[in-house]
């Protein structure tokens, strides 16, 4: 049933260019009525209005410095071209000098309409259907932007669209005029020009598009020139500033960048550069063709005259202007309220010829009229109407370009038939000279018409020689193109090769390299490493005058000898002394009672539930949102060993060692000291956060996931009171002893983190010029070297006498290695050495502190005035460190290596991981390739067709097509070729890898790896002592460490030897492929994990990756074959069997026998203690990405026997 008359009519109202006739005059009427309608019932609202008009006076006065155009109470200076003094000069007439904006906004009204007319016919140009003019006028910061505003804005997008309707009507002068003109009121009508300048060199060749721009700049000289007479810097550095900075206030689209930010230099540089990108892209691909055909198109376009433009044409000059304007609106520095006139009336027209979802056209819209009502603007609508800008610029790609809409040369289509061919030429060949000189001859003699049949044979003969030459010849160009492609595929197959085969070459080389970098990095004068320096000026370390005198030393000895009277006392207890102390300094004092549910320990009982006490100094000089932490754990990591104080007799009795770390007495002391001093400071910039934690790291673990709000399973704490403050910086004291002979700085923290290097530095600088020059170490040094010794020893025996720079420099090695192999055992245990480790996780840079036990000859005066020289240097700061490290390796306190050094040792076998990786992958892909081949040949040689050319990777597919080709060839009409072909085909299918299983396999480690970590006992029970049900894990452990093996049988036992192998190979080759990734990923994190266990992997994977056993060989030599085989069989076997050295389930073991020390005992129980109790990552990369690995390569080499 055909549609009714009135819906018909409504469709082509609605839909067809006839629409227009009444969309037009009630598109005028709405906006006039809406337009008024504004007027009277919204008041005005004064921005910048007066100020224009302000400025206008001053011109009509007569003042031509574009410096003093600034009226006094205006919002600002003139920073427009000159045309906006023009048209606000007419406002000045028309208002009385803006006492009566009436008459200004029934003028804004008048241009609201016209600017939509001049928008609608735009529309109607491109074949928008008269329904797209609707959205213009239901914009409610439109009609604010017009006539409750009145900014200069309007008046200059006017112009453009001005000039862009006269552009597509090729009146290309004058809409250079009208565009010069708009730009003569705001600059950024600029935004435009990138797209019109193409649009005007492609249409209107080289000489036109210099025109245009030409006429641009005159018409701007010309209308500058009462200024530029007499100042033209003045006037071109305020009317065309592109350095301006907007104020963040007022921006609309940056709200959720930081002001800091938004106001730096960095984030504006960066914007342009999108912007030059984002242009660069669209003028190569979309706005012309140079992308895609070279240079050669702009020689093609140089002489272009059009003289008439089709709709395709004028579709994309409107496109690429607005597309133009829409990239410069994406990456603009600031966009305030009045910016939404920039391009709201193009929004339509580039959603229109889009080719985004429908629903996101419908959306869009809405979308962006939302986000530019919001006021003020908050950071949601600015993500949003960011988000809009992206989709809008990323669809403003699809529309169409100037290289599309051009003509392309047409193809003549020719017959297949010869006759058909010969006709087409001799239809070609001056056919109507030919006729009439026919029709001649006809009318003049009869006789002549054998002559023309016996030339039109003649013409005949000679159009088949042409056709015969020109085949040969396509035949001709044909073969060169086909030997051209054999000649490109073989190329690029030998490059490949010889890439393999350079690559293959790189592997062992980058393993010595980073073999050699873990000799070569801890030297301190290699050319590594570098000295050591403090970054942030504002620090000055041991530059301020520091007031610790004996009088607080006195007073911090009193405080020493009642801590140590609490060492059997209750946590209870000495939370009350704590608190009673600190209270009567008159501080803000609280406690917090913590438990931890599991301790994930199994030697000794360190402190599961405790009481921490902490205070909280205020500072007169600020509001308090920034502090500095001050902490002492009541327990020291110093367990007693070589006590400087302990009888002679006693100083290797077990008895004196206290396995829970000895009372951390005067670092306590300390504290509390520093807390009644330091309180009293009125010149310090940051409040003072005093702790006193139990246990060791237990407590500060407790009340630092409470402060900064990241509890943890299995720890039940109090919130922490009087908290909110930003902690830059945190120092922890560990002074256990009476006296010391030295500091030893603690900087590593969880899993490879690291404090900001200034901290260190300015802690090594106050050591060295306030606390009287005292030593700084990151480590104890050992009494007995390893190194400079036993050198010396062997040049003794050979008569040979060392030089004293090589004892140094042999010394100076030594204390680098040992120096970073603590740093990378930290990192590679994932354990913090002190309790500012907590701190570093929230960002905040923190050390400790610990005075190394000793007869002397420093105490509580150099490590109070270390302390408060400390805290005054960080007072100093205005933001948080970030100039100096964050990531380096400490080899002494002057020297260091960074990490863009140290990281190269995991990428090196990283590299080297994935190159193996991909060579067992592409080995078996030859295997598949070979097998595939066999199967062809199996059915003899066939003659290809001349055009056949295989390709240069072989798919599946084609291998079955040329099966089908040689069986229709050779068994043409024979029974059975539907049967033999599946064979074929099947045996096909079985050259493929064998990913599937492979992927089962990967999948079955993985779920070994995970059950692993989710019953940790299996690795880390029994550790204290046998006991019943520890023995059992011993079975478990065991059916872990052989179930590679049985899953091997299970394999072997499904499918054939070579299959099986394949699967093996693949398996090695996966694991490869997971360490390198594994590997590369770490090293950004924890460099030391990653250099670790690529170390580990790498000997893994390559030991299982031995030559697989031969296939057997024929009955001739069967006897040697089995020889051999039984040899390879047992090679195989002791592969699998040594990479389960690398595991570790089968450290575990070793560790819960006989054969495991005291000393990596407690280091196991270290590791799993800090995953359980702390969260440190070690065990579960170990369990979820390490053990899979290793039970990878164990199942690979079993699979390859």
């Amino acid at each position: 049933m055909p549609p009714s008359p009135p819906i018909v009519w409504l469709r082509r109202v609605c839909l067809d260019d006839y629409g227009y006739n009444l969309a037009l005059p009630a598109l005028v009427i709405a906006s006039v009525v809406l337009s008024e309608a504004v007027i009277q019932r919204i008041s005005f609202t004064e921005i910048d209005f007066q100020t224009y008009v302000a400025q206008a006076d001053l011109f009509i006065k007569g003042e031509r410095d574009y410096a003093r155009l600034d009226p006094p109470n205006g919002s600002g200076p003139c920073v427009y071209p000159a045309a906006h003094l023009y048209i606000y000069s007419f406002f000045h007439w028309l208002t009385d000098g803006g006492a009566n904006i009436l008459p200004a906004q029934h003028v804004f009204a008048a241009l609201l309409t016209a600017n939509n007319v001049l928008v609608a016919l735009l529309y109607r140009h491109v074949g928008l259907p008269p329904l797209a003019v609707l959205p213009l006028i239901l914009s409610k910061r439109v009609y604010s932007i017009f006539l409750l505003r009145m900014f200069n804005d309007p008046i200059a997008i006017l112009l453009v669209y001005s000039a862009l309707l006269a552009a597509i009507r090729t009146r290309w002068k004058f809409s250079a005029l009208l565009f010069s003109f708009g730009l003569g009121i705001k600059m950024n009508v600029l935004l435009f020009l990138p797209g019109l300048a193409v649009a005007a060199f492609v249409y209107t060749g080289i000489k036109g598009a210099i025109s245009y721009v030409t006429l641009i700049a005159v018409v701007q000289a010309l209308l500058s020139l009462p200024f530029t007479l007499h100042d033209s810097r003045a006037y071109l550095s305020r009317a065309f500033d592109f350095s301006r900075a907007f104020l963040y206030v007022w921006t609309v689209n940056w709200r959720f960048v930081p002001e800091d930010t938004f106001l730096s230099t960095h984030f504006a540089k960066g914007l342009l550069a999108l912007h030059l990108v984002l242009l660069a892209l669209f003028f190569l691909f979309r706005w012309t063709a140079i992308g895609s055909q070279g240079p050669k198109w702009i020689v093609h376009n140089l002489s272009n005259d059009s003289r008439g433009l089709g709709r395709p044409a004028q579709i994309v000059i409107l496109c690429t202007a607005f597309t133009s304007n829409i990239i410069g609106i994406l990456c603009s520095r600031s966009l305030h309220y009045q910016f939404y006139s920039w391009y709201f009336h193009q929004v339509p027209l580039l959603l229109w010829f889009s080719k985004l979802p429908v629903i996101v056209k419908l959306l869009l819209p809405v979308t962006l009229e939302w986000c530019w009502n919001v006021f003020p603007s908050t950071a949601l609508s600015s993500q949003v109407l960011l988000a809009c800008h992206v989709v809008l610029v990323l669809g403003s790609f699809t529309v169409p370009g100037i290289a599309a809409a051009q003509p392309a040369p047409s193809l003549e289509l020719h017959a297949d038939e010869d006759e058909d061919e010969v006709d087409n030429l001799l239809s070609t060949d001056d056919l109507p000279i030919r006729k009439q000189t026919i029709e001649a001859e006809v009318k003049s003699d009869t006789t002549s018409a054998l002559a023309l049949a016996e030339e039109e044979e003649n013409e005949r003969q000679e159009a088949l020689q042409r056709l015969a030459q020109t085949r040969r010849a396509k035949a001709a160009k044909e073969a060169k193109l086909q030997k051209a492609f054999r000649r490109r595929i073989a190329t690029r197959r030998r490059v490949l090769a010889l890439s393999g085969k350079l690559s293959l070459l790189l592997r062992p080389l980058l393993v010595l390299l980073s073999i050699a970098l873990i000799f070569v990095v801890p030297h301190p004068r290699s050319p590594v490493s570098k000295g050591t320096y403090v970054d942030e000026n504002a620090l000055q370390p041991g530059q301020a005058r520091v007031y610790w005198d004996y009088f607080d030393v006195t007073y911090a000895d009193m405080l020493a000898d009642k801590v140590t009277s609490l060492s059997g006392a209750s946590s209870a207890e000495r939370a009350d002394f704590v608190y009673t102390e600190l209270r009567s300094y008159g501080l803000e004092v609280n406690r917090q009672d913590y438990r931890y549910d599991d301790d994930g320990s199994h030697s000794h009982e360190p402190a599961l539930s405790g009481t921490n006490v902490y205070a909280r100094s205020a500072t007169p000089r600020i509001d308090g949102r920034e502090a500095v932490v001050l902490t002492a754990s009541w327990r020291s990591r110093w367990q007693g060993e070589n006590d400087p104080f302990a009888p002679a007799e006693n100083l290797t009795d077990a008895g004196s060692i206290d396995a829970r770390g000895r009372i951390n007495v005067r670092g306590i002391a300390s504290i509390l000291a520093l807390a009644r001093y330091l309180s009293t400071q009125a010149h310090l910039s940051k409040d003072l956060i005093f702790v006193i934690s139990d246990g060791h790291l237990e407590g500060i673990h407790a009340w630092s996931s409470a402060y900064f709000g990241s509890p943890t399973n299995g720890l039940q704490a109090d919130p922490v009171s009087a908290g909110g403050s930003q902690v830059w910086n945190a120092i922890s004291i560990d002074y256990p002893s009476d006296s010391f002979s030295s500091l030893e700085v603690q900087y590593e923290g969880f899993d490879g983190q690291l404090p900001n290097m200034d901290v260190v530095n300015t802690v090594v600088r106050i050591a060295e010029s306030v606390a009287g020059g005292m030593p700084v170490d990151f480590g104890h040094k050992s009494a007995k070297s390893l190194l400079k010794e036993p050198v010396q020893r062997l040049a003794d025996q050979y008569g040979v006498r060392l030089r004293a720079d090589v004892e140094y420099e042999l010394g100076n090695y030594e204390n680098g290695v040992r120096a970073a192999l603590r740093q990378v055992g930290f990192g590679v245990t994932g354990q913090a050495s002190g309790p500012h480790g907590f701190f570093q996780r929230h960002h905040v840079d923190a050390i400790t502190i610990y005075a190394v036990p000793a007869t002397g000859p420093y105490g509580f005066f150099h490590m109070g005035r270390l302390i408060e020289s400390f805290v005054r240097s960080m007072s100093n700061l205005l933001e948080r460190l970030h100039h100096s490290q964050f990531f380096y390796l400490l080899l002494n306190p002057r020297r260091f290596v960074p990490i863009g050094t140290t990281i190269l040792i995991p990428l090196f076998l990283s590299i080297s991981l994935t190159i193996s990786g991909l060579a067992h992958w592409f080995a078996q892909e030859k295997v598949s390739k070979q097998l595939r081949e066999d199967v062809l040949s199996s059915l003899g040689q066939i003659a290809r067709t001349p055009g056949d050319v295989q390709p240069e990777t072989p798919t599946l597919s084609w291998y079955r097509d040329q099966l089908t080709s040689k069986y229709l060839a050779l068994l043409d009409g024979e029974n059975g070729v539907a049967g033999k072909l599946d064979r074929y085909a099947d045996a096909l299918r079985e050259s493929m890898r064998p990913i599937a299983a492979t992927l089962a396999c990967v999948g079955w480690a993985a779920l070994v790896g995970g059950g692993v970590l989710s019953r940790s006992e299996v690795l880390f029970a029994g550790l204290s002592g046998p006991t019943q049900a520890e023995k059992n894990l011993v079975a478990v452990r065991s059916g872990i460490m052989l179930l590679p093996a049985v899953i091997a049988v299970v394999v072997r036992s499904r499918c054939t030897v070579h299959h099986a192998r394949r699967i093996g190979s693949l398996l090695i080759a996966f694991a490869y492929l997971q360490a390198g990734m594994l590997v590369a990923v770490l090293s950004v994190l924890n460099f030391a994990l990653a250099a670790f266990l690529a170390l580990a992997a790498y000997a893994a994977l390559r030991i299982a990756s031995g030559r697989p056993n031969p296939p057997t060989s024929t009955a001739s030599t069967a006897s040697a074959s089995v020889a051999a085989a039984s040899v390879a069989s047992w090679s195989g076997f002791l592969r699998g069997a040594a990479v389960l050295v690398f595991s570790p389930i089968f450290w575990a073991a070793v560790l819960h026998s006989s054969f495991g020390g005291k000393e990596q005992s407690e280091l196991i129980v270290g590791i799993v203690t800090h995953w359980k109790l702390f969260n440190a990552a070690t065990v579960p990369i170990v369990c979820l990405a390490y053990l899979p690995i290793v039970l990878q390569a164990q199942l690979g080499a079993f699979l390859r026997v």
